[in-house]
């Protein structure tokens, strides 16, 4: 898919340095400004002459030749210059027989273009009284125009300077100029919101900069229609071809956009559909390059697939959204409607021509940007306290961690042994110097795990609990350890088998005058790893356990951070008078 937009770039490139190599050769001068009009009579493809007045309509679908003939409304002097407004049409300008303009069907120079696009052209007038007879010829080259194409021809026309043209063209533009500036901050502050996303890796740049290149291809769509852009850029063939690759890069962008906001069949759907988009306009600029088609001529059918992946796009947000219950899907869907029904009608109009070019697609696509925008600030919004929410929770789960470790490392135990070191020091030196080794080694490992988040290996645990055992072994000669491990190969939380063997011995075989034995187990199957820590000790009644409060809260912290850390359980079986059974399984795949 990247490769596809990869050459779709390129080829764009191409294209719009092609045309604009031709535009230079065929550049029009502007110059100058006041309302001129013919008054007199009009015919239609060579048909019987009619009254012409402003309320006369022209069927651009049918007709390619028309010829209005009379005089103008007031005088145009010698050497001033006469502005017509040529948009996608031919047009031949005639006084007293004499042409003074003529803009023909232009295919010159490998450019495929039937017309020269949207423009001015400046006619220097011989001196134009209201006796002289004018004929102005034009016709549309398509038959998907729009009859505001003749009617800014014949309407529209012009005389006087060429600043003030330029300032009655930026007001008349004004609308589409302001659309096109706050198109362009929000393009800025979306791109500017991926960077920031991808630098701090934040989910959601994927959207953003999809989003942000929608509104970036709305801009260019908008300033095309800008007739006061002629003036600053005065390629018009290459302003043509903007024109239909802009409509077709929003297209594409809403596309993309709303593929990473589906899952499952409904991402292949829209990759069906992004592929089709690309498809069609890589072959239009392909067939454009090669001299082979107008590309303008293309864009009805290129609107019948958009027409398409439209339709689709709302089968997928409605399956996403009311049968997959996701509520976040409901805002874009909500924002895709719009969108959708301005594409159908601006597809409609290009028929029934109920409305001048782009009103139903432009509205749609302004209501569209709105209500995603502001739903890509609530997003932000949201995204920002649930950072900060996330932010609490770590910390007072880091506080809890704390506390937790630090209630492992029991005062009392410290004393005794401590004094057990003492009484080794003045009697056994050699043994000394062992549980010297072993307290360091037992207390480096409590103080890691103040720090340690990640889940250890059995064997850090299995070594941190011999330290231990050997210390208590020092104090109570009659504690037995039997090991029985048949699995090693796994991870657990920090801190988890040290406790309940420490348990085992306080509450358990520390209580029977002659000892007794602990026996630590591990096994594996297909599933799980189980981890039994089991004691001969006195026992108690889980029961009454529970209703004197004397829970032990070492055992409470390792079941917590069990199932928080690795989605694994820890039983407690006890017996008065026989033993207590601790069970833990961790799964092979939490």
């Amino acid at each position: 898919m990247g490769i596809l937009i990869v050459i779709t770039v390129l080829l764009s490139f191409k294209m719009f340095r092609q045309t604009m190599e031709y535009d230079d050769k065929n550049r029009v001068e502007f110059g100058d400004l006041y309302p001129v009009q013919i008054d007199g009579m009009y015919s239609e493809e060579g048909g019987p002459w009619k009254p012409l007045t402003r309320e006369t309509e022209f069927d651009i679908l049918s007709y390619r030749d028309i010829t209005v003939r009379g005089h103008f409304n007031r005088d145009v002097p010698k050497g001033e210059k006469l502005f017509l407004k040529i948009e996608l049409v031919h047009a031949a300008l005639r006084v007293n027989g004499q042409e003074l303009l003529n803009i023909s069907r232009d295919a010159e120079n490998g450019n495929p273009f039937k017309a020269r696009g949207y423009f001015w052209v400046a006619v220097e007038s011989p001196g134009i009284t209201t006796e002289d007879t004018v004929e102005l010829n034009f016709g549309n080259f398509y038959w998907n125009g729009y009859k505001s194409q003749f009617d800014e021809l014949l309407w529209n026309m012009k005389a006087g300077e060429e600043l003030a043209l330029l300032k009655d063209a930026l007001r008349q533009d004004a609308g589409i100029l302001v659309i096109g500036l706050v198109f362009s901050g929000l393009t800025l502050f979306l791109l500017i919101g991926a960077l920031l996303c991808t630098v701090l890796r934040i989910q959601g740049a994927v959207k953003f900069l999809w989003l942000g290149l929608v509104t970036l291809s709305s801009v260019l769509w908008f300033w095309t229609l800008s007739p006061a852009l002629a003036f600053a850029f005065p390629w018009p063939v290459s302003l043509g071809v903007l024109y239909v690759v802009s409509i077709q890069g929003i297209a594409i962008f809403v596309i993309l956009f709303i593929f990473s906001n589906v899952s499952g069949w409904r991402k292949k759907a829209m990759l069906i559909c992004l592929c089709s988009l690309l498809a069609e306009l890589i072959k239009d600029i392909v067939m454009y390059q090669a001299g082979i088609v107008d590309i303008y001529d293309s864009i009805n059918f290129s609107m019948v697939i958009d027409l398409g992946a439209a339709v689709c796009s709302l089968i997928c947000l409605f399956y996403e959204c009311y049968w997959l219950k996701k509520q976040e899907i409901r805002c874009l869907l909500r924002a895709m409607l719009p969108l959708a029904a301005g594409g159908i009608l601006e597809l409609v109009n290009g028929y029934v021509q109920f409305t001048v070019e782009a009103v139903c697609w432009g509205i749609g696509l302004v209501i569209f940007t709105i209500l995603e925008g502001i739903n890509t600030l609530l997003w932000v919004r949201q995204k920002s306290e649930s950072e900060k929410q996330i932010l609490k929770l770590e910390n007072e789960m880091t506080q809890t961690r704390i506390s937790s470790m630090l209630s492992q490392i029991q005062p009392h135990f410290l004393f005794n042994a401590l004094t057990t070191i003492r009484y080794l020091c003045d009697y056994q030196p050699e043994k000394a110097s062992v549980a010297v080794d072993d307290f360091s080694q037992y207390l480096r490992g409590n103080m890691v795990s103040l720090t340690q988040k990640a889940p250890v290996t059995f064997d850090q645990e299995l070594d941190h609990l011999k330290h231990y055992l050997s210390l208590e072994q020092m104090r109570f000669e009659n504690i037995t350890v039997i090991y029985g491990l048949k699995a090693t190969g796994f991870l657990l939380p920090v801190l988890t088998i040290q406790p309940l063997v420490e348990n085992a011995i306080r509450h358990g075989i520390t209580k029977r005058e002659e000892g007794g034995t602990i026996t630590l187990s591990t096994r594996e199957d297909e599933n799980h790893w189980t981890i039994q820590i089991k004691d001969d000790g006195i026992g108690f009644d889980p029961e009454e356990e529970k209703k004197d409060g004397r829970i032990h809260v070492g055992i409470q912290n390792v079941r917590r951070r069990i199932a928080d850390m690795c989605g694994g359980s820890l039983q407690v079986e006890s017996t008065p008078g026989v033993g207590t059974t601790v069970t833990i399984v961790l799964p092979r795949n939490p």
